[in-house]
């Protein structure tokens, strides 16, 4: 592989660009480069870069019987590679685009203007999210630990609900404004290497998020909701027993 040219080895799986990146080669300043070149002017193992690039892991996502905890911390751990890898990774694409490798190079400027506001606005969405409904089903699950007072699940749940929390949910598409620029990420045989990397990418992030939409909805909504009832039914029991 070290003899073969960048571009060759995005084309054939632009999941590789991700990679390539990730370990400090840009590849859309050294498509014509060989990865062995590419290597030595990074100062890049090449051994290690083609371990990664042949060997890509797949996600282990949680089921049904996933138990709540995990679930939450799978979330958890997917907004950080969210926010520290994929976000940067994708406004690095769109920051060094040029309109001269687009297509529909009225897109450009306007993906380059949209994407850093959708960037802010999703890092907010998931800070809140984080501090309001994951903090609520934390301390849902604290108390089923025995390692919350009960009192404290009591006074949230005075204020907020498992129901209300899913209702707002139901509301958010945070790629809608983009995927109506990119024609859903649409791109020809004929387009550039850069902007086939960007829409895959942009395409893949789109399904990512609505997996992980998924997993809210039908895994952890659903665990918390039942979560919620028992801790109700235990609050009614002490309450009358006192």
């Amino acid at each position: 592989m070290t003899e073969r040219v960048i571009k060759d080895i995005v084309l054939e799986n632009f999941a590789n660009a991700k990679i390539l990146y990730q370990e400090g080669i840009p590849f859309y300043n050294v498509a014509s480069s060989t990865l062995k070149e590419a290597c030595v002017e990074y100062q890049i193992n090449h051994t290690s870069l083609e371990k990664k690039l042949v060997t890509q892991s797949e996600i282990d996502y949680p089921c049904q019987s996933t138990p709540i905890k995990d679930i939450l911390h799978f979330l958890t751990t997917s907004h950080r590679i969210f926010i520290k890898q994929s976000l940067p990774y994708y406004a690095s694409l769109i920051e060094n685009l040029s309109v001269s490798q687009f297509e529909n190079k009225h897109i450009v400027k306007d993906l380059q203007f949209i994407f850093p506001v959708f960037v802010e606005d999703f890092i907010h969405h998931v800070i809140e999210e984080e501090k309001t409904l994951f903090h609520y089903i934390e301390t849902l699950i604290g108390v089923k630990d025995s390692q919350t007072p009960l009192s404290k699940a009591y006074m949230l749940m005075q204020k907020k609900n498992i129901a209300s929390f899913a209702l707002d949910h139901l509301h958010d598409d945070p790629l809608e404004g983009i995927r109506k620029l990119t024609n859903t990420y649409a791109f020809s045989k004929n387009a550039s290497m850069h902007e086939k990397v960007i829409m895959y990418e942009l395409k893949q992030f789109d399904k990512d998020l609505e997996l992980h939409a998924q997993i809210e909805d039908r895994l952890l909504f659903s665990k918390a909701l039942v979560l919620e009832q028992n801790l109700k039914q235990s609050i009614e029991i002490t309450t009358s027993l006192n």
